[in-house]
């Protein structure tokens, strides 16, 4: 039987953070609520096992503690904290909004400076520790919310195109580059659309860091995952797979979650969920 492997990336201070760009840093704790019980409820409806790994980075650490009492509370026997080594309030001029990173053997540096890197690194751990080769794992963040049937949609697209990657994110940022600018970018990249599981799959080249793929695919390539460093996002990480030609990546339309941080889609439901989000904080 196939089990599911949770890593979900948060990243949240109290109080929330004065950076323009980050309004959903309020919303977040709610989030991380949100998709603690959709996970649940994925697991009661499929009979799946599942692991849910919190990869806590840049965080405030007594909300970090009131999300895990919540947690355990939720998901009492399948689940973790792992809280990253990052020292706070340290800037630099390129990033001030980004700390720099504590190494292991204690030195400082800001090499790594997005906590991408952070995350991958760690749920590259995680993956060695809890996923055999029967695992699908999902990259998550605390920016997402998903619609009720996202996750078992994306469990079983991962499960069936085991070689390829899955977005449950309809990005925008697609549908803004020209057919010339993939072809030289993506040389191997070729549109497709599939219909699976009652909807629309599309072939995509990016995913805004949320995506989720069997151990057979993400074996394939497992040091382009710790490729990142420095990177805003995960574009090097994807003009690398889909250049070697032997992995997909499908999206689907329309979206099965919705991205609080650009707040892509106007519908009224999603609007309604977001702000009930702030009711869930933790």
């Amino acid at each position: 039987m196939s089990n599911a492997l949770f890593l979900f990336r948060f990243h949240c201070k109290e109080p929330a953070s004065d950076y323009a760009g980050l309004p959903t840093f309020h919303y977040r704790p709610g989030i991380f609520v949100h998709t603690l019980e959709r996970v649940k409820a994925f697991t009661e409806e499929t009979g799946i096992p599942s692991h849910f790994v919190c990869i806590a980075d840049n965080s405030t650490p007594a909300l970090v503690n009131r999300c895990e009492d919540k947690m355990y509370s939720i998901l009492p026997n399948t689940s973790s904290i792992i809280r990253t080594n990052c020292i706070e309030n340290i800037f630099n001029a390129k990033f001030p909004n980004h700390a720099e990173r504590q190494l292991e053997d204690g030195t400082i540096t800001n090499k790594w400076m997005h906590t991408t890197f952070t995350f991958y690194v760690t749920s590259m751990q995680e993956i060695k520790r809890r996923a055999n080769e029967n695992t699908i794992v999902f990259f998550c963040e605390s920016d997402y919310l998903y619609s009720k049937d996202a996750l078992t949609k994306g469990f079983y697209m991962a499960k069936e195109f085991t070689n390829d990657f899955v977005t449950l994110y309809e990005h925008p940022g697609f549908y803004t580059v020209t057919t010339e600018q993939i072809q030289t970018l993506y040389p191997n990249f070729r549109p497709e659309i599939i219909t699976k599981y009652n909807h629309n799959w599309s072939r995509v080249t990016s995913t805004c860091l949320t995506f989720i793929g069997s151990m057979i695919a993400i074996n394939k390539y497992p040091n382009l995952f710790l490729d990142c460093e420095a990177d805003w996002g995960d574009s090097a990480l994807w003009s690398n797979i889909i250049n070697d030609g032997n992995s997909k990546l499908w999206m689907p339309v329309p979206s099965l979650v919705y991205h609080t941080f650009s707040h892509n889609m106007s519908c009224d439901n999603w609007i309604n969920l977001e702000q009930s989000m702030l009711e869930k904080g933790v």
